[in-house]
C-alpha cells in the first residue's frame, strides 16, 4: 500500500516505511491523476514482475489530497494460469 500527495511524492510505502520521497510516474498514477478517478492496470514491477495495481484518488471536502495505491505481484498467479491452461482447447477465429 503506497500513499502518495497530489504531486505524485510518495510519502509511505506500508511494506518498506524507510523508502520515501520519490515521484510515481507509473501509467495507473498518471491515470487516476488524468481522470481524477480510480484505475487500474497490469504494470511491470521495479524487479521486473508483473504487478496488479490499482490507484484512488482521495478527496477531502471536494479537494484532491492524494492517492491511495495497492499493488500485488501477480507473476505466481500467471503461472498457475498458464500451467492450467495446457489442456484448454481455444477456437480459432479467421481474422480477413
Amino acid at each position: 500500500m503506497y500513499f502518495i500527495t497530489p504531486d505524485r511524492t510518495c510519502i509511505l510505502r506500508v511494506h518498506k516505511p524507510e523508502k520515501q520521497g520519490d515521484i510515481i510516474n507509473r501509467f495507473t498514477t498518471l491515470e487516476a491523476e488524468r481522470t481524477g478517478k480510480l484505475a487500474a492496470g497490469i504494470e511491470i514491477g521495479p524487479l521486473g514482475t508483473f504487478t496488479l495495481r490499482v490507484v484512488n484518488p482521495v478527496y477531502s471536502k471536494g479537494m484532491l489530497v492524494g492517492y491511495l495505491e495497492l499493488g500485488k505481484e501477480i507473476e505466481d498467479n500467471l503461472k498457475l494460469i498458464h500451467i492450467n491452461s495446457e489442456d484448454l482447447i481455444f477456437p480459432r477465429k479467421n481474422v480477413q
